[in-house]
């Protein structure tokens, strides 16, 4: 009689170690504990091993096929060894055609699935409201998805409550604090950084002394990017104007009217009140095919481009440069760290790196438009700054437009807790006392708090009405 069998797959050693009893004539093997970590655990030597493989930290066993792979893991066919698998389920406000924020996002999900080898991924797009959020992380979840990514700000609700009701699936949330362990975190960039020298670029070379600054969704995430905009305009000349306008949400979710989205009639409106260069705060490019048309019969007329690295070779003629961001850092970090085993929910907060190609966010400047040497230079000493000064685009001291809160005083730093709810403007932020109209008198803007109506209902989809409502940017945390 033989006690205790191990089946050997994939190359695993069988570790027995055997002590013969001799029982009625019966043979009893008693056999040891295997030794060593299995598939997947963390090492640093073959011999952590009990398949005798640490592959990248990981310990694995070689393998032609999933045959070969002592489930759960499977054969990853690009390295040629068993690892456990991991699927990500991504959910976009968006489309990718726009080339806006969810394409960049998209951009960062292809780049973690290209860096990752046992990462298969999948996405959903239009993933507006909570009840959509709800509904696409579901059906991500029934198809194998055992991580869930949120990349827009909102649906914090279900988002809390599908955590706890799939305790096996991680969650990642962007722009939230408020995290669940074991398994919600959140993360975000600091874009006031590459916004404030995005700033900085405009007012350089504006020859009006104003610019456009034009918001998608009310919300401190947007108010972060505009605060760091503003703030770098003034560094280049105090007396810049910021002219500030609301779409009322991440775009123009309506119908045209007279053939116009919401997007191309703001960036109309701020060009005839003066504005000479413009940037967007949009899920979409609209605003800079308004700009392109502005440029080709006045060449003062530009654009500073978001988010897509790529953006100024779609506006080769208008373009100053881009305020860019790259997901792929933060998503190949948290998602191997998930895969790892070593991940922990908390919030990920990252700024510039020195290394530009490491880097979640920075600015670009156009090769052909900004010839300017000095405002170049400026640039890179302004990124080198930042990466080792994080805070320093929004440091006081300076005003605040429309006395939404108390003056920052000298030295201050505005901490994460307030980043989060940011509502205010500082001095420099302007808008129009009639909107459409070019010629109204400017007046200190302020952030809407339920007090401003943008979006029409008439022109929207019966689920998306709500959009309609003042935004409160208090609320939209």
């Amino acid at each position: 009689m033989r006690v205790g069998w191990h089946v050997a797959r994939a190359g695993l050693v069988i570790l027995l170690g055997s002590t013969m009893l001799n029982a009625g004539g019966c043979s009893l093997v008693v056999e040891k504990e295997i030794e060593g970590k299995g598939i997947g655990s963390l090492c640093t030597a073959n011999g952590d091993c009990h398949a005798g493989v640490c592959e990248q930290g990981l310990c694995s066993a070689k393998c032609t096929g999933d045959g070969d792979c002592p489930s759960p893991t499977k054969c990853v066919q690009k390295t040629g060894y068993c690892s456990t698998p991991l699927r990500a389920g991504f959910m976009y406000v968006g489309v990718l055609e726009d080339q806006g924020w969810s394409y960049i996002q998209d951009q960062g999900r292809k780049a973690a699935e290209q860096a990752l080898p046992y990462l298969s991924t999948d996405f959903t797009l239009s993933v507006v409201t909570d009840d959509q959020v709800n509904s696409a992380a579901r059906t991500m979840i029934a198809k194998g998805a055992n991580v869930i990514v949120q990349t827009s700000q909102g649906g914090t609700a279900p988002m809390a409550k599908l955590a706890q009701d799939f305790p096996a699936v991680t969650f990642l949330q962007l722009y939230n604090k408020t995290v669940t362990p074991p398994n919600l975190g959140s993360y975000w960039v600091k874009l006031q950084q590459s916004w404030y020298i995005a700033g900085y670029v405009a007012a350089k070379k504006s020859k009006t002394g104003r610019v456009a600054w034009i918001g998608g969704y009310v919300s401190p995430q947007g108010v972060v990017r505009a605060n760091g905009f503003i703030r770098g305009a003034k560094r280049a000349n105090p007396n810049i104007k910021v002219d500030i306008r609301w779409v009322g949400f991440w775009f123009d979710p309506g119908s045209p009217v007279n053939g116009k989205y919401r997007e191309t009639v703001l960036t109309e409106q701020a060009l005839d009140a003066g504005a000479d260069i413009v940037i967007g705060n949009i899920d979409n490019e609209r605003p800079y095919d308004v700009v392109k048309q502005r440029h080709a019969k006045n060449p003062d007329v530009w654009s500073i481009e978001t988010n897509n690295r790529a953006s100024c070779e779609r506006y080769k003629e208008s373009c100053l440069g881009v305020a860019w961001i790259d997901w792929a850092p933060i998503y190949i970090d948290q998602l191997d760290q998930i895969h790892r085993k070593t991940w922990q929910p908390g919030y990920v907060h990252r700024g510039m790196a020195e290394d530009l190609n490491q880097s979640p966010v920075g600015f670009t400047p156009s090769s052909d438009n900004l010839g300017d040497v000095d405002i170049k230079l400026e640039i890179g000493k302004m990124s080198t700054d930042f990466a080792k000064d994080p805070e320093a685009p929004l440091r006081g001291p300076y005003n605040i437009s429309g006395a939404q809160r108390e003056p920052v005083g000298e030295g201050e730093i505005i901490g994460e807790d307030e980043l989060l709810k940011m509502c205010w403007f500082p001095e420099g932020a302007v808008e129009k006392s009639v909107p459409d109209d070019p010629t109204s008198a400017d007046r200190a803007a302020t952030v809407p708090i339920g007090d401003k109506t943008f979006l029409k209902k008439e022109l929207l989809s019966p689920e998306n009405q709500g959009l309609a409502d003042p935004p409160d940017c208090r609320k939209n945390l």
